[in-house]
């Protein structure tokens, strides 16, 4: 998308001296974790979304605004049916879009006054964030769940990152079986040293004074 951000935003976003997630995660609260565009087509690669803003741009012959050119790069849900779509060779477009949830794995933004000079934020794990509904009296029930009409968070949302599971979730019968193996284990040890179990340590305080009155002198009378 060409973004056209307030003078202080623009300078914000653009300065390379502040980290790139910061400075994208204000470009996102600003548009709206909700509010990733929706009436344009979807490039398949970064270069061919810059490539397009670029021809845009150059037919822009009313704009004199600061405009930042600002790209995606935009994972469907795993395990989630593709929603209608038209598809060409390098791009994707949306038909009727309800409101798409995706995760959203990286942002990339330039100047298109300097080009070559392009700001990266990877989002590892992505952030969960949805494509706008083409209409907005068309939107799903789970995008009205979580997001107003123009894309912002409702109250009480918070952004959510796409975890990954935790290490031992779903495994409580490996664990178990694990852990019996273990006892079965420590108790066979014990069965093949019977010595080693039937002997009991001296209390510390005792082998303390056994020492101590080895180590006194005869008392000469």
């Amino acid at each position: 998308m060409r973004l056209f951000l307030p003078p202080g935003l623009h300078r914000i976003v653009h300065d390379s001296s502040r980290d790139a997630a910061e400075r994208a995660g204000i470009v996102l609260d600003h548009l709206g974790h909700g509010n990733l565009p929706h009436h344009s087509a979807w490039n398949t690669t970064e270069r061919g979304a810059f490539e397009d803003l670029a021809h845009e741009q150059v037919f822009d012959t009313v704009t004199r605004q600061p405009v930042t050119h600002l790209t995606f790069r935009v994972l469907p849900l795993q395990g989630q049916q593709m929603p209608l779509h038209d598809v060409k060779a390098t791009w994707v477009r949306f038909i009727d879009s309800p409101g798409i949830e995706v995760e959203l794995a990286g942002m990339s933004w330039r100047s298109p006054q300097r080009p070559w000079l392009a700001h990266t934020a990877v989002f590892d794990p992505p952030l969960d964030a949805a494509i706008a509904p083409q209409y907005p009296a068309d939107a799903s029930p789970q995008y009205r769940a979580r997001y107003t009409e123009i894309g912002d968070l409702l109250p009480g949302q918070m952004p959510r990152r796409a975890e990954s599971a935790l290490p031992y979730a779903g495994r409580k019968a490996e664990i178990r079986a694990w852990a019996d193996r273990l006892r079965q284990s420590i108790a066979q040890r014990a069965a093949d040293r019977p010595d080693l179990a039937s002997r009991q340590p001296e209390p510390a305080d005792h082998q303390v004074h056994q020492q101590q009155s080895q180590q006194q002198t005869p008392r000469i009378r």
